[in-house]
């Protein structure tokens, strides 16, 4: 196993589990040094693994398919295990962790604030706990209601109108809404989710912070927005090609070139939606990728291309879990729309707490960009 540990507050490691052990005896890891590895939620004292977990962690030979409950430091088979926040939890304590969740525990840093680099990060396992995130989002939803639904609405009445300008300037300047949303949307989005992720940490959360991705964010939200536009304009350039291609046959068949129209048109057809599906799928796969990270760009203030990166090596880990996260979400936005819109104001602001919620779980203590 490997291991990090902190000296003079910056990150040492990895050592692996002799090292380690030798750092503790020559007093160079004491009981209150923070420590980390990949079976702990967050960076802790030495002293609170010091324990059963050291034991079990240390001591105990590393048999193939176990892994040690974070809660209390046993060893049990991977298969007897449950991936709860961040956690391993064996069945034992699968109830008590689930109680401290329901009652809106969150994972926190360490006491001295230590914050991990990417490689810390990515080294960890990804954890979507779509449950989990689910009642924690209807928890604070439910506590903060008023501030929730009258943020929701002035960003939605701020999407309504960047979304009828930019399709007014598609119909004079074709694709140019490629170019006009991500000027809108992407610091809109950001700064909806800066407000959201700051209420959920239980800091001063004001409507003002909406607004926070229109200053010193502007740049790399409309320009991550932007790339992601045209990537997904790409995936469907195939589809433009054979609509082209489509339209020179049906002209061939009008002047008499070609006189099997039957099959023309079923190939042409069959072609056609080969390629919209391939475009469509492909278009999905990237965006769930980048999913986190125009959050990344607001939370820590990565550049946007590091930022899509980021977000694609960490679900990378777990692309499906994270799509079926984002269809709940999409279908719980549809099923408030379909309630005479009046259930959105409370299913958008809930699905996007959700995800909110997923991202602080796994990206909470990287440390932000200096640069």
């Amino acid at each position: 196993m490997q291991w990090f540990y902190a000296e003079n507050n910056e990150q040492r490691g990895p050592v692996d589990d002799a090292a380690f052990q030798a750092l503790i005896d020559d007093g160079t890891i004491k009981p209150e040094t923070l420590v980390w590895n990949e079976t702990l939620p967050k960076w802790v004292p030495l002293a609170e693994v010091a324990g059963a977990a050291a034991d079990a962690t240390l001591e105990a030979p590393e048999e193939p398919g176990t892994t040690v409950c974070t809660e209390c430091g046993k060893r049990v088979a991977e298969d007897e295990v449950i991936a709860l926040q961040g956690r391993n939890v064996c069945a034992d304590c699968k109830a008590l962790v689930l109680q401290r969740l329901s009652e809106g525990a969150q994972p926190a840093r360490g006491p001295t604030g230590l914050e991990v680099d990417e490689q810390t990060l990515l080294a960890r396992p990804y954890q979507v706990e779509i449950g989990s995130a689910f009642e924690r989002a209807w928890s604070l939803f439910t506590q903060n209601a008023g501030g929730l639904i009258g943020v929701s609405l002035l960003a939605g009445a701020i999407w309504i109108v960047g979304l009828v300008v930019s399709t007014a300037s598609s119909m004079v300047v074709p694709l140019s809404n490629y170019v006009l949303q991500p000027l809108v949307f992407g610091p809109l989005v950001g700064g909806y989710y800066w407000y959201l992720l700051r209420l959920y940490r239980g800091q001063s959360a004001e409507v003002g912070d909406m607004f926070a991705g229109f200053q010193s964010r502007f740049a790399p939200l409309f320009l991550l927005l932007l790339v992601q536009n045209l990537l997904m304009l790409a995936c469907m350039i195939p589809v433009g090609i054979i609509a082209i291609a489509a339209g020179l046959s049906f002209r061939a068949v009008g002047t008499g070139q070609v006189h099997d129209v039957g099959a023309l048109s079923a190939l042409t057809l069959l072609a056609l939606g080969i390629v919209i599906f391939v475009g469509l799928a492909v278009s999905i796969y990237l965006y769930t990728l980048f999913t986190y990270g125009i959050i990344l760009v607001m939370d820590k203030g990565m550049p946007f291309w590091p930022a899509m990166m980021l977000s694609r090596k960490m679900v990378s880990k777990g692309w499906w879990i994270t799509f079926l996260l984002l269809i709940i979400m999409w279908l719980l936005t549809i099923c408030g729309t379909l309630l005479c819109c009046i259930g959105l104001l409370v299913a958008a602001p809930v699905a996007c707490l959700v995800k909110t919620i997923v991202y602080d779980d796994n990206f909470r203590d990287l440390k932000p960009n200096q640069s």
